[in-house]
C-alpha cells in the first residue's frame, strides 16, 4: 500500500499545486501539523516554504525592472 495513498497528496495532478497547497497549510497551521498531515518531513516543507518564496521575489524583481525599463523617462 502506498504511503500517500490516503493523504491529501493522493490523486493531485499537479506536484507544485500540491506544494503550494502544503505550504499553505503551514502558514496557517504551522509546519509541524502541515508536514504531518501532507505524511512529509518538516524539513521538505521548509525547503518548499523557501523556494517558493525565492520565487516570489524574483517575480517582484522582474516585474519593478521590466517596468523601470519602460518607464519613458529612464530611456535613453
Amino acid at each position: 500500500m502506498n504511503k500517500l495513498e490516503n493523504s491529501p497528496l493522493a490523486g493531485k495532478k499537479s506536484k507544485l499545486s500540491v506544494i503550494e497547497q502544503a505550504v499553505q497549510r503551514a502558514d496557517r497551521d504551522g509546519v509541524p501539523k502541515a508536514a504531518a498531515d501532507f505524511g512529509i518531513p518538516e524539513s521538505t516543507l521548509e525547503a518548499w516554504r523557501e523556494n517558493l518564496r525565492l520565487v516570489d521575489e524574483v517575480a517582484l524583481l522582474e516585474i519593478s525592472t521590466t517596468h523601470f525599463l519602460n518607464n519613458p523617462r529612464f530611456s535613453h
